[in-house]
């Protein structure tokens, strides 16, 4: 057998605590999900309500309509844990769950007869493809039971030991009230029975009663089957959990229920969905290549796995969501077969672990190399995607309700403004918001005037949050709302507010304040001041930050107030190349070179394609006559962006070629700037020295005449047309 195990001890735990560093990487990350903010305030409303819902309390549109929350205990476990320890708290029970989940995964793979190569392979396998689910959320404890009853189901198996059995019986109804994947435990428990089964087609019936494997795990069937109506809804929660969500239309516009493109299984992408596909892969191939040899030998146990397998694998390509659950539930059945076939597989095993381990260095490389490689790293929560601001403007002001608000932040909303608001949709479609209600919901975010005047006239809406320029324009223009605040990412509007209406709202929706300003420049002090306002409602808004100082940049011509203003955006986003190439053209214009390439330098590094700072440093290494560095990045301009239709920008490029000797690309270069009416006479004089240099000396002496035209007091043109004259015959 294949095997790279480490020499002793210590190079054993070594490896160990690289896969738990890595594992602490993906899972110890800022709160970026948008329902757990639902949760976190349905665990809130359990424990002050002393009971668990029955009906929702959240939204106006759906209030008292059959709710089953099928996570009440998910909900008031992280309740507890926030009260007490805050929002590290809960990324630190996050992570404490994932590490316990391939802490049984890995008791597993080891318990089995695989290498320790494989079993790593597998685990990181494992991590990558389903890191995109390590969220605060409810079916994190899918992966922790799943591994946990493999483990208990293959050690039954191996040892016939009962107590394992009732081991699963002691925690199912825990799952029962954390998660609704607890049907594919039940799932599980069937296909071990099913094996047993067909590894014993042959005994007689009475010889099959006595078997104490098959009695064992038919009880434990029954037993879980029971044990799942231990909830607060009976029946009800199976029936929700089977039918609820079957691929209903409105699934098809929410990211984690949408389908995997299919195609995608044959192309390779370096990214995490990589390490999914390889595992379908690998999975499939160990399913199909188990069944052909039982066949051969005229059995049928290989009969589960395939059910198993491709369960999960429609479930995986039928909604993204289930990645995670499908990476956790194969991976135990790939080290069963690989012990199963070791015989067959060692060889072409070895191989394919060392092709695997090459691939997971690289993307760990790409991935630590990467200028955001720590960008959701942490503890807190990343407030750059909740509308953090304007949902604290809302309650602040006391704005009146109805409230319309945007699916995704429906959750987040719960949490900071109920009871005071109920909001209009959230994320829990379809469980409890239905098809046509989701449609409904898309129609009047698209801006919509039928439905707008239906929902209007239905609810009583008074008060938006929303993101879309297009539907905030629309509502003022059309229903007379008053755009009242914004921040990075939202919108707030209001049809009956005494708070006074922002005015100048047309420019601050279509991103060009600073345009108008310029413009304008006998409005500028009250735009300014309107943003100032702005600012104080929205303490957390860089975008407001980045307009006031291009307004004192560009408009004003201060420097120095810009530089300020742009630092203190980059310190609420630190990440930002727009900032970054802003701080830039502040030491450009303060006359300090170096710093504004660095800045602009730093601004490539988180985007390569950024545009402006690309021509900021062709202009700037060109001025400061560093040619290799002005053609480097004229280069990528136009990698990145093909054919320009800058003039100058070709100029400067023709000029560094020239210097670098590269006569070809100058003249190609330069006569485009001359395509493009580039009009200065040193532009014909770099013509003819490239036609010069290439002994084209027809079209040298046809340039250097028009530089002359143009300069006739330049000498040394003459002399040099005088010379081509020699050259080619002329008088």
């Amino acid at each position: 057998m294949f095997s790279l195990t480490p020499h002793g001890n210590f190079e054993k735990w070594g490896v160990r605590l690289f896969f738990f560093i890595i594992l602490l990487y993906f899972s110890v990350t800022k709160i970026s999900c948008f329902d757990v903010w639902w949760h976190l305030a349905t665990g809130k409303w359990i424990i002050s309500h002393k009971s668990i819902p029955k009906a929702d309390p959240f939204s106006y549109t759906f209030f008292g309509k059959t709710w089953i929350d099928s996570m009440w205990l998910f909900q008031v476990i992280i309740y507890f844990i926030y009260e007490l320890f805050s929002f590290s708290g809960l990324i630190i029970f996050k992570t404490f769950i994932l590490i316990l989940s391939f802490i049984l995964l890995f008791i597993l793979v080891s318990y089995l007869n695989i290498s320790f190569l494989e079993m790593y392979v597998l685990l990181f396998i494992v991590l990558f493809s389903s890191s995109g689910r390590f969220f605060v959320r409810p079916h994190i404890f899918s992966f922790l039971f799943l591994s946990l009853f493999w483990l208990f189901l293959i050690k039954f198996e191996k040892s016939g030991n009962f107590k394992y059995l009732i081991l699963i019986c002691a925690v199912f109804p825990l799952w029962v009230n954390l998660h609704g994947s607890f049907v594919v435990g039940i799932i599980l428990i069937s296909l071990f029975l099913m094996e047993e089964l067909l590894l014993n087609l042959n005994v007689q019936v009475a010889d099959l009663i006595k078997n104490r494997n098959l009695n064992y795990l038919f009880f434990c069937l029954i037993a879980v089957s029971v044990l799942s109506l231990l909830n607060p809804y009976g029946l009800k929660l199976i029936k929700f959990v089977l039918f609820t969500h079957k691929g209903e239309e409105s699934l098809r516009y929410i990211n984690e229920w949408r389908s995997f493109d299919v195609i995608s299984f044959v192309l390779f992408f370096f990214t995490k969905n990589l390490f999914y596909k390889l595992l379908f892969w690998i999975s499939f191939a160990l399913v199909i290549f188990n069944s052909v040899i039982c066949i051969k030998n005229k059995r049928l146990n290989f009969i589960p796995w395939i059910i198993w397998f491709f369960a999960l694998a429609y479930l995986s390509v039928k909604h993204a969501r289930f990645i995670a659950l499908f990476s956790f539930g194969v991976a135990p059945m790939v080290a069963m077969l690989l012990e199963e076939n070791r015989t067959h597989l060692e060889r072409f095993s070895k191989k394919c672990s060392l092709f695997l381990l090459i691939l997971i260095f690289a993307f760990l490389f790409k991935n630590f190399t990467s200028p955001l490689a720590f960008y959701n790293f942490g503890f807190g929560v990343n407030n750059r995607i909740y509308p953090v601001d304007n949902a604290n403007f809302i309650k602040s002001n006391s704005l009146p309700s109805n409230l319309y608000n945007i699916y995704g932040w429906g959750g987040y909303l719960i949490w900071k403004l109920y009871p005071e608001y109920k909001v209009f949709i959230d994320g829990r479609t379809p469980s409890l918001y239905n098809d046509n209600f989701y449609w409904i919901y898309r129609m009047a975010d698209s801006a919509s005037e039928p439905v707008w005047e239906k929902l209007l006239a239905k609810y009583n809406i008074h008060t938006v949050i929303i993101k879309s320029r297009k539907l905030a324009e629309f509502l003022i223009k059309k229903y007379h709302f008053n755009l009242l605040n914004i921040d990075d990412i939202s919108y707030v509007l209001s049809r009956e507010s005494k708070i006074k209406p922002l005015k100048f709202w047309k420019p601050l929706l279509e991103g060009d304040i600073v345009d108008y300003a310029k413009n304008n420049k006998n409005k500028m002090e009250e735009i300014i001041k309107e943003l100032y306002g702005i600012r104080a409602n929205s303490p957390h808004s860089v975008k407001v930050l980045v307009m006031l100082g291009r307004i004192y940049l560009d408009a004003k011509s201060q420097p120095k107030e810009a530089l300020k203003l742009f630092k203190e955006a980059l310190n609420l986003d630190p990440y930002s190349p727009d900032i970054y190439f802003n701080i830039g053209l502040c030491y450009q214009k303060l006359g300090k070179s170096q710093e504004a390439i660095n800045y602009y330098l730093k601004s490539l590094k988180y985007n390569p394609r950024h545009r402006k700072a690309l021509l900021a440093l062709i202009y700037k290494y060109f001025d400061l006559g560093d040619y290799k560095r002005t053609v480097k990045y004229f280069k990528k301009l136009t990698k990145f962006y093909g054919d320009l239709r800058k003039a100058d920008v070709y100029y400067k490029a023709g000029v560094s070629y020239l210097r670098l000797y590269d006569y070809k690309r100058s003249c190609d270069y330069l006569s485009r700037a001359w395509w493009l009416k580039y009009n200065s006479p040193s532009l014909y004089v770099y013509l003819g020295d490239c036609n010069y240099a290439l002994g084209n000396y027809k079209k040298a002496k046809h340039f250097y005449e028009k530089a002359y035209k143009l300069n006739p007091a330049n000498k040394f043109i003459l002399q040099r047309i005088e010379k081509i004259k020699k050259l080619i015959g002329e008088k």
